[in-house]
């Protein structure tokens, strides 16, 4: 992969990687073992069909790393080395099925201390066009 270059990025420009991924209820429980978080809600789907989302939900950081595996893949070494997600809301529930693209657009570019900082609305969309989850992501570059 190519080192992007702040020079390469532009105000109102969309971040150019195209991930999709299917969500399942086998995840969501590896996530659970991952994280140690076995709450019900996302573990089991008999409990998951008496809540208000009538199944279970994935948790909101598995989630996130659909976020994070596009701005690795777009940025590399400058996201692993500071980039930051910021103001992260969890809009809409994520659940066994689903299918979730990562996308985001440049909002802001600015010169700070030595580098180019680079700001991005970012947002995870079910299949429906469906925001499940937006923020912001912040990384410096040259």
């Amino acid at each position: 992969m190519a080192e992007v270059r702040s020079g390469d990025i532009h105000i109102g420009d969309e971040i150019p990687i195209q991930i999709e991924r299917t969500v399942t209820q086998e995840m969501i429980s590896r996530w659970a073992e991952v994280s140690v978080d076995f709450n019900p809600l996302h573990v089991d789907p008999e409990f998951g069909q008496t809540t208000p989302f009538g199944s279970t939900i994935a948790h909101g950081h598995l989630s996130i790393t659909y976020m994070l595996e596009m701005l690795t893949r777009w940025l590399g070494e400058k996201w692993l080395s500071g980039g930051q997600l910021k103001q992260m809301r969890f809009v809409s529930p994520v659940k066994p099925g689903d299918t979730v693209t990562p996308k985001g657009k440049v909002v802001d570019k600015r010169l700070e201390g030595d580098g180019k900082v680079i700001e991005c609305d970012v947002w995870l969309e079910n299949q429906d066009g469906t925001q499940t989850i937006v923020g912001k992501a912040v990384a410096t570059l040259d």
